[in-house]
């Protein structure tokens, strides 16, 4: 989910609507802001900066080219690893 901050109106129902509290609200500009995965450097060939910068590497990226085989997902947009837990994202 992309937030697009030209239609963006502050109403902040986003934010209370979201199970996971991943949205925020940036008062300077009045509108609500998340991650976006890094859209511009992953559209520029480069990895998100967290998954770049992690020095454990507990943040694994793939896109579906690259996504194992083993896991039967060809959706496969991205997955993570957060402690013993795995989240998987699909489109």
């Amino acid at each position: 989910m992309l937030i697009d901050s030209n239609i963006c109106n502050g109403c902040r129902k986003c934010i209370e609507a979201c199970p996971f509290g991943a949205i925020q609200f940036y008062e300077e500009k009045n509108i609500a802001v998340k991650c976006d995965l890094c859209i511009s450097r992953i559209n520029e060939g480069l990895l998100p900066a967290c998954v770049h910068h992690c020095p454990t590497n507990a943040l694994l990226f793939e896109t579906p080219s690259t996504a194992s085989l083993e896991r039967g997902k060809s959706k496969m947009i991205f997955s993570y690893r957060l402690s013993k837990n795995v989240f998987s994202g699909y489109y």
